[in-house]
């Protein structure tokens, strides 16, 4: 079958001459390429969960003015110039 795609010219160049070591096709390359790419995406667990450190620190939470959950007002205040130090 066959298919047209777009790639970038110095990594077409590295295709050919990997091809041309090997004594092959540069579409044999790419179709090796393909497959190594595909069988380690089956390989991955998927939906994996991913597993964060506790980073939680001592506190008493959100400390006036940001205890209404006025996440506007934290996302403006934390952006202000010169607001943090």
């Amino acid at each position: 079958m066959s298919r047209t795609i777009e790639l970038d010219e110095a990594l077409v160049s590295e295709i050919e001459e990997l091809a041309r070591r090997e004594a092959t096709t540069a579409a044999a390359i790419v179709e090796r390429a393909i497959r190594r790419v595909l069988t380690e995406t089956a390989a991955s667990p998927r939906g994996t969960r991913l597993e964060w450190k506790d980073a939680t620190v001592g506190g008493e939470g959100l400390q006036p003015p940001f205890t209404e959950d006025n996440w506007a007002a934290i996302r403006e205040a934390a952006y202000e110039r010169g607001s943090v130090g």
